[in-house]
């Protein structure tokens, strides 16, 4: 009898041995399964980061070049056809002021500045000589201004008409300005296609002065 009771306990043990032996096993895999799904969302989410990071960079590209100041609006004004040169009140290089004159027919009427501008040209007749098609004053507004540069084709498709810049110039350190993009050339040159930005004058910048634009 001692015997068979002793057999029951032997048999008992063993199998609460056994039972925690498969228990340990279990919940090992059970924590190796789980550690390997962390391990592959980690690597999802390092393989998102990077995506973002990409797409992040791609979109915030920024193009910077160094240029001249010109002016954004040049244009010939002409005479007055068959109307006498009396008198001329300008020369080249000088800047005058919307409605100033900038010179006077014979019958007493004036030729006036249609807006804040610098005279790069004049083609006149002789005073009192006739005015034809041919006689014309060469202005380039100083309010309207613009900065040409080259962009390189490929970074060319991150820049588009009407897009930001930003304008700083070199004599104004503290200055930065706001311009659009308002021209983009066809064609390339080089590999390079030219880009113009335009923007407002405030009342410090001269043209020739030396501007850098970040779009």
């Amino acid at each position: 009898m001692k015997k068979n009771i002793d057999k029951r306990i032997i048999l008992i043990v063993l199998l609460v041995i056994v039972l925690s032996i498969m228990l340990i096993i279990y919940f090992t895999k059970e924590d190796e399964a789980q550690i390997f799904k962390n391990q592959i969302s980690n690597i999802d989410n390092k393989n998102m980061d990077f995506n973002n990071s990409i797409n992040t960079s791609n979109s915030s590209k920024t193009i910077q070049a160094t240029s001249e100041v010109i002016s954004g609006l040049t244009e010939n004004i002409e005479l007055h056809a068959t109307y006498y040169l009396s008198e001329i009140y300008v020369q080249a290089n000088q800047e005058v002021k919307k409605g100033e004159n900038l010179l006077k027919y014979t019958n007493g009427t004036y030729l006036i500045a249609p807006y804040d501008c610098v005279i790069t040209k004049l083609k006149l007749p002789s005073v009192n000589g006739i005015c034809n098609n041919e006689h014309y004053i060469s202005v380039s507004s100083i309010n309207n201004l613009a900065i040409k540069f080259k962009v390189d084709e490929t970074k060319i498709s991150n820049i588009y008409v009407g897009k930001s810049a930003k304008i700083k110039i070199s004599a104004l350190d503290d200055t930065i300005l706001e311009g659009y993009v308002t021209n983009i050339s066809s064609t390339a040159s080089n590999g390079n296609f030219t880009v113009i930005v335009n923007f407002e004058n405030n009342g410090k910048i001269k043209i020739g002065m030396t501007g850098s634009v970040e779009i």
